[in-house]
């Protein structure tokens, strides 16, 4: 069975669209993976700080409290989260929500302004 010129070139083209979907992929999975083991270890260090300083739990109310304040300062006292998504894909419609504030950065955690996931987590 011979290939033609055509034939060649077209097994060619598919080969290097499936060398750069691979790198496309690869990057992407290096990308998560560090954010995901940057995450982990966010969490790992918010855990050792709780158990270190079991008196930071009663911070707990005043982290809630900051949590209800950022939401009713960036008008988003109502907001549906997910449900929201889900909504706006049922009915073909773009999502209407209020755009929050530009998060601060952190100043020391688990300060209430910090905006990151650590912060979540430290507040329980």
């Amino acid at each position: 069975m011979t290939l033609d010129q055509n034939q060649v070139r077209k097994v060619f083209l598919e080969g290097l669209r499936f060398c750069k979907w691979l790198l496309y992929s690869g990057a992407t999975g290096l990308l998560v993976g560090a954010v995901a083991a940057a995450f982990h270890l966010g969490i790992d260090w918010g855990a050792e700080l709780r158990g270190e300083h079991p008196w930071i739990l009663y911070f707990l109310p005043l982290g809630g409290i900051a949590i209800v304040l950022l939401y009713r300062l960036s008008g988003m006292e109502k907001d549906q989260g997910t449900n929201l998504v889900l909504i706006a894909v049922r009915e073909a419609e773009p999502m209407r929500a209020a755009c929050p504030p530009p998060s601060p950065p952190c100043l020391a955690p688990p300060s209430p302004l910090c905006c990151s996931p650590w912060r979540w987590s430290a507040w329980g």
